[in-house]
């Protein structure tokens, strides 16, 4: 039964979504295109590389009151790829609350079964949703003219310290980006265990206040300070803090979301939150 769930799943909430994940593609297109158009010549770059464009996508933004008449362009594109990752997860786990999900739920009998086979699939549709972000940037810096394994010293003074004097190494922007995955995951699996015990809306509000308390918190301890490159580099947040906490998280997340399904009629929830 478990594997059974686990490939419906897969079929329903990542096959079937591809419309989604296109969007993704475009999303970061657009991107890209904007960094390349607006500051490979003014930053004088004879190529963009790789780890460039991924860390222009994922830099995030200074502090709101340093960002002046950056503010809404260095906002705009990190908040539309964080924000519709949440919408991947929010979603579908509304139709399987109140769709086909909830019949194979109620056929099977096996609630504790199902929310592991819900957990399995937001980390992997995390995960994909980042590697086809990676796919695409990759494929758009083969025609950009760099496969540099740095993110380029001018790309760091104009985004993250005038001052800085090393550019940043493929090694450890791989760790960052590691780090910023672990804590995407947790945070959709608290979503996902929102939307399960509460109104639907309100696992999109704890989404906006993760990320809007991000674009005027700079604490570095602060969730929404960990899904940007730029707070990253200048705040040094632990890779083992980061990892310890996210893991934890996620395991609480898996216990208490099986605890309260097994003890509530499916039907149940539905009708306590208006048939979501």
């Amino acid at each position: 039964m478990i594997f059974q769930l686990f490939r419906y799943d897969f079929i329903h909430g990542i096959i079937h979504q591809w419309k989604k994940y296109i969007v993704v593609i475009l999303i970061t297109i657009f991107s890209c295109a904007l960094f390349v158009l607006n500051y490979q010549k003014k930053l004088n770059l004879t190529a963009v590389n790789f780890s460039d464009l991924i860390f222009w996508n994922f830099r995030g933004m200074k502090s709101a009151d340093s960002m002046k008449s950056m503010f809404i362009t260095s906002n705009g594109v990190w908040l539309m790829l964080n924000f519709f990752l949440s919408l991947i997860v929010g979603v579908y786990i509304k139709q399987e609350m109140s769709g086909m999900g909830q019949q194979i739920l109620m056929k099977s009998g096996r609630k504790c079964v199902w929310w592991f086979s819900k957990c399995v699939w937001c980390i992997f549709a995390v995960l994909i949703y980042y590697f086809i972000i990676f796919l695409t940037v990759f494929i758009i810096s083969l025609y950009t003219g760099g496969q540099a394994p740095i993110v380029q010293l001018p790309i760091l003074q104009r985004f993250v310290n005038q001052h800085m004097e090393m550019s940043i190494s493929n090694h450890l922007l791989a760790t960052y980006m590691l780090q910023m995955m672990f804590v995407s995951i947790a945070i959709s699996m608290v979503q996902m265990m929102i939307c399960i015990t509460c109104p639907f809306v309100l696992s999109f509000l704890f989404i906006g206040v993760v990320l809007v308390n991000a674009i005027f918190m700079t604490n570095k301890y602060s969730v929404g300070n960990m899904l940007m490159l730029i707070r990253d580099i200048n705040q040094d947040i632990s890779s083992s803090y980061i990892s310890i906490i996210c893991i934890v998280v996620v395991i609480l997340t898996m216990i208490f979301g099986s605890l309260y399904i097994k003890k509530r009629d499916i039907r149940e929830i539905n009708m306590m939150k208006g048939g979501i």
